[in-house]
Parts: C-alpha cells; structure tokens; sequence
C-alpha cells in the first residue's frame, strides 16, 4: 500500500493532477504538523484518531472527513488502527464552481450511512482509475472527483448560496494581497459591502474570521520562507503582511503550537 507521500510523488514523477490512494496508520504513528501545495481530502474509513487543523483538535472516526486547502496546517494521530481514503488534487482540477468552494479550505463534516457507501463507491473507482490509462481516464477522474466534493461539501456546515454570492471575489482579492496591509473594513470597502455584513457573511461562508483566514494564508506563506530563505524571523514576519514581529510570533505558536525559530530548526532535522 503506497503511503500518501508516495502517492504525491508519482502524481509529480508522471505529471498528473490527481491521485488517490487508501492507507493504513497504527497507533504511535502520527504525521507531523504539515501543509499542502494542492488540495487534500481525507476521510475516514474505519478506526479512530485524533485530528487537529489550525490549532483546533477533534476526535474522528468512520464517516468524518476533512478537505485541505494549501493555506492549511494539520495533523493526525490514530488512536486505533485507522485505515483512510487520500485523494489529492491541484489547482484547477476542479470545475471553477467547486473550486471557489473547497478554496476556503479547513472543510470537516460526518457522512451518514448511506452517504459512506456511496462515498466508499467512488473512491473504489478512483483508485482503479489509478491503474487506468487510456483517452478517457482523465474525464473519468475529474467527473467521480467532483461527485466525491459534490457529497462531501453537503455533509459541511458552510453556507455555500453565501459563499457564491459574494465572497469569491474576496478570498481571491485576500489570496493577492495578504502581504500588504489589508483590513475587514478595506475588503468589505472593495467588494461594495458594509463591514458588519460582510463580516457575518464571510465568518458564514468561510468558517472562520476574517482576521483568522487572513493569518492562515500569511503563516503558510511565512513557512515557506522559513524553510527556502536565510531570512530572519524579523525579516519573514514583515514580508508575510505582519507589522509586529511579537504578534507574528504569537499568532505562529498558537497555530502551529512551536515558535518561528524552532520550526526552522525541527525541519532542518528531518
């Protein structure tokens, strides 16, 4: 059985942009505190485990499942023998409809019975797609893909008539420019809304704050850095859109539960 790492490296080695796999994880093993750069889905198969995204933990189980943007940080420590359903997919791979949705990212929600069987079903036809390789399999994948996020996304909690209605446009004009010196106020400005309403509907649609999907989108790009640069930790909370460096440190702790400088140094080991 390939492990996910595995499988994100033959989707590069044969260029593709999609790959599923299903996997099996043991008590004492637990994935490190990691992000993306493509979108990832994850549902539970069976067994049980502790998942935690952006600093906020919850217990999983069959039926739970989680969807990754790669604006995301997140780990998972099974509790029991879990065996899970990994399908990883990049930007553009989706219908843009879709995309806007999955693109707030930190997506949960529980299947029921019914759903998991018909959940089950397609992820057995996109691991033999896998294996498939004519003129039709790339159409074949994208459809039982976007079936997969079509029953997942309405087993979440988020407002998607809100989400489509206006916030679209601001998440991409956030995605742009997150380095400068953006505010609620501004955004809402923008998109020609007042800032209570807009605040509401993007907390709505999104799952989270403003200010909170502001700092997930600024700690993923400051990661980077800390692992690409010699930048100092001064340096990257400035070039990430923070204006504190003692903000930005307080904001990276509490996220990813170490300080700047001990990232740099636990990923310069392993």
């Amino acid at each position: 059985m390939k492990s996910p790492l595995a499988c994100v490296r033959e989707m590069e080695e044969r260029n593709q942009r999609f790959a599923a796999v299903k996997k099996k994880t043991e008590v004492g093993f637990s994935f490190p505190l990691h992000w993306h750069r493509y979108f990832e889905c994850e549902i539970v198969l069976g067994g049980a485990g502790e998942h935690t995204c952006n600093g906020s933990s919850y217990t999983a189980s069959r039926g739970d499942f989680w969807l990754m943007s790669s604006y995301d940080f997140h780990t998972y420590e099974p509790t029991e023998e879990t065996e899970l359903m990994h399908v990883c997919f990049e930007l553009g791979f989706l219908p843009r409809e879709l995309e806007e949705l999955v693109s707030v990212g930190g997506i949960f929600g529980k299947l029921d019975p019914e759903s998991m069987q018909e959940v089950e079903t397609v992820c057995e036809a996109l691991l033999r797609e896998e294996t498939t390789q004519d003129g039709l399999s790339e159409l074949s994948r994208r459809a039982l893909v976007d079936r997969l996020i079509v029953v997942l996304l309405r087993h979440t909690e988020i407002e998607t008539a809100a989400h489509t209605s206006g916030i679209g446009g601001a998440l991409a004009y956030v995605h742009k420019h997150f380095r400068e010196a953006l505010s609620l106020e501004h955004v809402a400005q923008m998109q020609g809304f007042s800032v209570n309403y807009f605040g509401t509907l993007f907390k709505s649609a999104v799952g989270v704050s403003f200010r909170d999907y502001l700092n997930k989108i600024r700690l993923r790009y400051a990661c980077d850095l800390l692992l690409s640069s010699k930048l100092t930790v001064k340096e990257i909370a400035f070039e990430s859109g923070y204006t504190s460096i003692e903000y930005f440190v307080s904001v990276f702790k509490k996220k990813l539960l170490v300080t700047p400088a001990e990232y740099r140094r636990l990923a310069s080991v392993t």
